[in-house]
């Protein structure tokens, strides 16, 4: 008995056309390890955050845990003559760590929230091509192009130089700069897309210059 074929695998995009706009969806890429650990680190920080925060605010207890900083304890309250206490002061190096606590927790929940839910739209329109970036819908960037401006479109490998690395993705030479978007886009997918980008182009140039023809004609005719 023969093994039945495996079924070709579908795109993770989602590609549409209508009204003449070509429009690419890609979704982020995800890493099954990485979102386990920003989670669990992100839990981690969230816990000792607010424990320090109570502090800060006279509600906890004022030795600190293993998740909250060692330095910046309260200074010591002085009793008035009456008997009652005046407020503490915030130390600054516990003033500092909040401000980091507060950076830390942005920048992992929202790379946290790129991997889940993060894509990025191509879509092209009337000659211009747009890029959105959004995170579950929530738009976070949009850059239009010119689509005949647009150059060397190609696949773009992960590529690591010093401490700055960049995911594979898809990449054009826009003027003396290089865009990139589809951060993850596997190979296979990548010039997938790239044929129906470059398709869309050809179409544009045949439909200007048939533009630009029938211009020239009306004007010599008109001048006749």
């Amino acid at each position: 008995m023969m093994t039945p074929a495996i079924s070709p695998y579908p795109m993770r995009s989602t590609v549409s056309q209508q009204d003449g706009a070509l429009r690419i969806s890609i979704p982020a890429a995800r890493n099954t390890i990485a979102m386990l650990l920003i989670s669990f680190w992100l839990c981690v920080w969230t816990v000792g955050g607010i424990a320090t925060a109570r502090q800060l605010l006279g509600k906890g207890e004022s030795n600190p845990s293993f998740l909250t900083p060692k330095v910046g304890h309260f200074r010591t309250p002085y009793k008035a003559g009456n008997g009652s206490q005046t407020p503490s002061r915030l130390d600054s190096s516990k003033g500092f760590w909040m401000c980091g606590w507060a950076l830390g927790e942005v920048l992992a929940a929202f790379w946290l929230c790129r991997m889940l839910g993060g894509r990025d739209i191509f879509q092209t329109t009337n000659g211009t091509a747009e890029i959105r970036r959004e995170i579950f819908g929530l738009g976070l960037s949009t850059k239009q192009y010119s689509l005949q401006a647009i150059h060397n479109l190609r696949y773009q490998p992960d590529t690591s130089s010093g401490k700055t690395e960049r995911p594979s993705g898809i990449a054009f030479d826009y003027g003396s700069r290089t865009v990139f978007f589809g951060d993850g886009a596997d190979e296979a997918e990548a010039n997938q897309l790239i044929g129906m980008i470059k398709l869309r182009q050809e179409e544009r140039c045949k439909l200007a210059q048939s533009q630009a023809v029938e211009s020239a004609s009306s004007h010599f005719w008109q001048r006749n």
